[in-house]
């Protein structure tokens, strides 16, 4: 049987930069550890399609203050994968990266 988890986004679907709008944290759904922080970006070619992009970690990169202030900013990720996801007969995309970058001069 095929999973939602087996299907991975083509590398031509991925966007280099990202625009970051949300910051959440990431519990482990068994156990309620903190594993790290999910962090939601805009993918312009999937028509701007939200996906949470998953980072393990202690402290955020930036809080969903800083994002407020700011409007979002432009973030690049070091190892990205995103693959399929079921969730309450949903199918959507998520993804796994090791790190992000932030993104100086985005669109100037």
């Amino acid at each position: 049987m095929v999973k939602a988890k087996d299907f991975v986004l083509a590398s031509d679907k991925l966007e280099k930069e990202y625009l970051l709008v949300e910051v959440s944290n990431w519990n482990d759904y068994e156990t309620k550890a903190h594993m790290g922080f999910y962090y939601q970006v805009l993918f312009p070619k999937l028509q701007s399609e939200k996906i949470k992009i998953a980072i393990k970690g202690e402290k955020p990169y930036v809080t969903n203050e800083e994002l407020c202030k700011s409007g979002g900013v432009w973030v690049k990720f070091n190892n990205l994968t995103v693959q399929g996801s079921m969730y309450n007969g949903v199918f959507s995309a998520k993804g796994f990266a090791d790190s992000l970058q932030f993104v100086e001069n985005q669109g100037k």
